[in-house]
């Protein structure tokens, strides 16, 4: 019963990191990338930005991009100990509510800047 609590706890603790922490990642990478994905998203070409510009989105959504993956791990460990607790109660049901949740918020938040760092022009080469 011991074991189940812990996983419990542990599950519970990564299903919060990703359901809170990633969004507000993401929150904080989109905002700083705000200032170079208008003209990007608009024109659907991010070569209307000055190469530095482009660079800095780049790196940005590459951030991005990498808290996502971090975020999908840990994710599924937590979704995955949340059910290997279920009968623990009602934190095993929390950690799976936040695991899933979680993915559908990081990638709203994360498409545009995504989507202006990856046009159709930068990835052609």
């Amino acid at each position: 019963m011991r074991t189940l609590s812990i996983l419990s706890r542990t599950g519970f603790t990564l299903g919060l990191a990703v359901g809170l922490v990633v969004p507000i990642l993401l929150l904080v990478f989109s905002a700083a990338a705000s200032p170079f994905t208008g003209a990007a998203i608009d024109s659907y070409d991010s070569n209307i930005l000055e190469p530095a510009e482009r660079a800095t989105l780049n790196s940005i959504a590459s951030a991005m991009g990498l808290t996502l993956l971090a975020g999908t791990v840990l994710g599924i460990t937590a979704l995955a100990l949340g059910m290997l607790t279920r009968r623990s109660g009602g934190l095993a049901t929390a950690t799976i509510v936040l695991a899933c949740v979680a993915p559908v918020v990081a990638l709203f938040i994360s498409f545009w800047t995504l989507a202006a760092a990856a046009s159709p022009d930068y990835i052609a080469g």
